[in-house]
């Protein structure tokens, strides 16, 4: 274990699962990745993940939230009710990001289904 992370032979990542509704159980899934090839996975968790998760998370539909950084990018599982109009949850999740500062270097990150 490395400072809340896991090391899994030369790898460092850090996974963290914020669960909004635990009641709700068939979702629909957003993905958001990011590349940063430069930073290591706590630099990704620190610079990165938790500027993203802040803005993300006041966004509207969201249900559980799932991160994991590890060195070179960032992955993020967004989870909303099986009701909820995905197009519009897409919108809304590129619209914040776009709004989002990044370092030098590192690329918008792509929101896929």
């Amino acid at each position: 274990m490395h400072k809340g992370g896991y090391i899994l032979e030369r790898y460092t990542f850090y996974h963290r699962q914020v669960l909004i509704n635990p009641f709700l159980l068939a979702v629909q899934l957003l993905m958001v990745s990011l590349r940063a090839s430069s930073y290591q996975a706590d630099q990704v968790k620190h610079d990165l993940t938790k500027p993203f998760e802040e803005a993300i998370r006041k966004t509207n539909g969201i249900v559980n939230l799932e991160t994991t950084s590890y060195d070179g990018g960032l992955l993020m599982n967004l989870y909303y009710p099986m009701n909820y109009k995905m197009s519009k949850a897409e919108q809304d999740v590129r619209m914040t990001l776009n709004d989002a500062i990044l370092p030098d270097r590192i690329n918008q990150p792509t929101v896929t289904r």
